[in-house]
């Protein structure tokens, strides 16, 4: 989760201060988050040089964890619309070229 460089809006606080926010409530405008002084909502975010995440950081940080989850991420989704086209009785590799390995046709489907 990031944290965010902020700034209170309201003329008499202008009170700066950091907030771990999600990236919904950045999308939000950081509509529910509120100033820790004054408690007006959506404060003005300031840009900072920096970016400070919270979180596990051998998890975040390592390639491999990352990619390993995206490839059997990959691989539920197809194998889910696998699943659905034999459903509705499609074959997804129906209009494929005649692809060949030495002479042999390739099996791409499971």
């Amino acid at each position: 989760m990031p944290e965010y460089n902020l700034c209170c809006k309201k003329k008499t606080c202008k009170h700066e201060f950091t907030a771990l926010c999600s990236f919904k409530d950045f999308d939000n405008g950081f509509s529910d988050v509120g100033c820790p002084k004054c408690g007006k909502k959506k404060p003005k975010h300031i840009l900072s040089l920096s970016v400070h995440f919270v979180g596990n950081p051998d998890k975040m940080n390592n390639f491999e964890y990352a990619a390993e989850k995206n490839f059997e991420r990959a691989q539920q989704e197809s194998s889910l619309a696998r699943n659905e086209a034999r459903k509705k009785g499609i074959n997804p590799y129906a209009n494929l070229p005649d692809f060949t390995d030495n002479g042999r046709r390739m099996n791409f489907v499971d």
